[in-house]
């Protein structure tokens, strides 16, 4: 089965959300259903080595394709401007 899992947190990001949907998308992967997962990155959520890779906007990890988009932050303006992101 093909897998969208879109989600605002996704490894490396350091956060247990990150972590979380991490570990369920790779879960996924192995019992053999197609994953791809849309996510943002933000790099305040980043450990310091982390923050000063580039990281592309698609890529496979793990056997899980990545796709993250660049979007403004979501947590912390306006509800007006957090629907629009």
């Amino acid at each position: 089965m093909r897998i969208l899992l879109v989600s605002d947190s996704y490894a490396p990001e350091v956060s247990s959300a990150a972590g979380l949907m991490k570990e369920l998308a790779v879960a996924l992967h192995e019992r053999g259903h197609q994953i791809t997962v849309l996510t943002t990155l933000r790099r305040s959520k980043l450990r310091e080595e982390d923050r000063a890779r580039d990281w592309p906007e698609h890529r496979h990890e793990d056997g899980v394709e990545v796709i993250r988009a660049r979007t403004i932050s979501t947590h912390h303006p306006s509800y007006l401007l957090r629907g629009l992101a």
